[in-house]
């Protein structure tokens, strides 16, 4: 993976997000592609060479939200704030003037943070905890707050009293071993989440279903601002795994807004981030209203579109993760397959130049070496322990030659087996995309409209086989793609938009051969009228289902 890294057809693209990440200015970047593609770990790499470096400091905070989605929204929110608190964890070097300033900043920039403070401190109160309500001095501390103005040094004092008394407070068990910074973080976002809480409350009875952590983004993040700007030093927030807020059950209902405050609150903050995305529909959602309401529509998710309200959009920059070269993939698999070339490409041919694809069919190779003996190889072919009963092996040549013929047969027999054991996962996957393609509200309509099942199947197959055949599809600048079954693709993560090319591309070479496997399984299920229906009505409508895919393509 390093030595595809270190390519030259990703130094461009490396260039390009170091420049990005290392210029001061409004920037959000985007790095998305099919899943596989090593984005991750391109951007890790990129995010540890610039925490090394010695002339600037940089701090980077870095979430993956596909270790949430299987969470509620709430759970999800609490460690994507512990994620950047504990990305602190090395400012250890933070003064309380430091912490002054910050505070000062916040009450300048939101002139009602004062007030929320003492909401939370004043909820407290009324929440009939008697650590808290039995101890005098931490009631003079509240009563202080709600008559005066509040500075910092009482700021300090009784939140850090509160989390000595009472570390539930701030939903914590114990009393962490936080440095001042980390601890203000906590602080200042457990104000945030309680001032999130009443204003939901207030609109409905049903309110912890309502919480999108607003605040708590809003306040975090001009703490992030305002700590980087007065110790000289570079925050930067990744955000992996995005298309999970879209696509998790348990978070698509508040993860769309979730992203725009987040996006919205790093353009006020002009603090430098990356988001991570395995589908190209996220960032379509937030990058084109056309898109947002298209694909929204396709994925029936009820949720309210309201992606673009506040974002400028032109300080999102979009970059697309290369798939590996077909030379290099090549030259990879040979690395760990030393067998003839014919074997290398017929996995090539698989894989493409999907490295976790790669990755997944080398390590369960290794696997099968280990539990099918080249002992259990020679019983299958000869079909007794009689190494004569095999017509094909090399008797007459030198134990080298018998070795590696047994190696080259316990290959095959791994390669034969591929879709029924390593792949069987990938394939249960793209049964369920193609459920959703053909599930989605769009597609159920048109199915409804054409009122005949033949001609339905015609549509659908015909227009993914002329796909399929094109080597490459790059839409026209001034043209929105329309078509409700390339949108379903589209939504399914079938097919994938390129936003800083405009070209389209299948999610891999995988996917190619199980759409073309997918379609002619259950074309050859039909009856021979069902056939010869469907070729003549392909021949009917050929031209014009091909005119309607064709204009949108330069």
């Amino acid at each position: 993976m390093n030595n595809y890294l270190n390519s030259p057809i990703l130094q461009n693209l490396r260039v390009k997000v170091l420049n990005s990440l290392c210029t001061s200015g409004n920037k959000q970047l985007w790095l998305i592609g099919p899943e596989g593609r090593g984005k991750t770990t391109f951007i890790n790499q990129l995010l540890t060479e610039l925490n090394n470096r010695k002339t600037e400091t940089y701090i980077t905070s870095y979430f993956d939200f596909k270790n949430a989605k299987d969470y509620n929204f709430q759970t999800s929110l609490f460690k994507f704030v512990d994620s950047i608190i504990g990305s602190a964890s090395g400012l250890t070097h933070i003064s309380n003037s430091s912490l002054n300033n910050v505070f000062d900043d916040l009450k300048s920039r939101f002139p009602k943070f004062e007030q929320h403070t003492n909401n939370y401190f004043n909820h407290l109160s009324h929440s009939n905890v008697n650590i808290l309500n039995t101890n005098k001095k931490w009631r003079e501390m509240v009563d202080y707050m709600n008559k005066n103005d509040s500075s910092f040094e009482v700021f300090w004092r009784t939140c850090s009293l509160t989390l000595e008394l009472l570390p539930q407070s701030f939903g914590l068990t114990i009393n962490p071993n936080y440095n001042k910074l980390q601890t203000f973080l906590l602080f200042v976002n457990s104000i945030a989440h309680r001032v999130d809480v009443n204003e939901v409350k207030e609109r409905s009875p049903n309110y912890s279903n309502l919480v999108t952590g607003q605040w708590a983004v809003t306040y975090l993040t001009e703490c992030m601002r305002s700590f980087a700007n007065h110790e000289k030093f570079n925050w930067i927030l990744c955000n992996d795994g995005v298309e999970h807020l879209f696509s998790s059950p348990f978070l698509n209902d508040r993860g769309p807004v979730f992203l725009t405050n987040l996006i919205f609150c790093l353009q006020l903050s002009k603090l430098q981030s990356v988001f991570i995305a395995d589908d190209s529909t996220s960032a379509l959602k937030v990058a084109d209203g056309y898109y947002n309401k298209a694909l929204e529509k396709d994925l029936g998710s009820g949720v309210e579109s309201n992606v673009n309200t506040n974002i400028d959009i032109t300080n999102m920059v979009f970059y697309d993760m290369p798939e590996m070269p077909s030379d290099q993939a090549i030259s990879y698999l040979t690395l760990n397959i030393p067998f003839p070339e014919r074997y290398i490409k017929s996995v090539w041919k698989i894989t493409g130049g999907n490295f976790s694809l790669m990755n997944k069919i080398l390590s369960d190779y290794k696997s099968f070496e280990q539990k099918v003996s080249l002992g259990t190889v020679q019983q299958v072919l000869s079909g007794t322990s009689s190494l004569v009963d095999d017509e094909y092996f090399p008797m007459l040549k030198s134990k080298d030659d018998q070795l590696q013929y047994l190696k080259e047969e316990q290959l095959k027999m791994f390669i034969k087996n591929l879709y029924h054991d390593t792949l069987n996962e990938d394939i249960i996957k793209f049964d369920n995309s193609m459920n959703e393609v053909l599930s989605s509200p769009s597609i159920q309509k048109m199915r409804a409209d054409v009122k005949n099942e033949v001609h339905f199947k015609v549509i659908v197959y015909e227009t993914i086989r002329h796909l399929l055949d094109k080597k490459w599809m790059r839409v026209k600048s001034d043209v929105k793609i329309d078509n409700k079954v390339m949108l379903a693709l589209l939504s399914a993560n079938i097919l994938y938009y390129q936003l800083s090319t405009g070209m389209l591309e299948f999610k891999n070479t995988l996917i190619k051969y199980l759409l073309r496997s997918y379609i002619d399984i259950d074309y050859e299920s039909f009856k021979p009228m069902e056939k010869i229906e469907y070729k003549a009505n392909f021949l009917l409508n050929q031209k014009s289902l091909y005119q309607d895919l064709d204009k949108f393509f330069v």
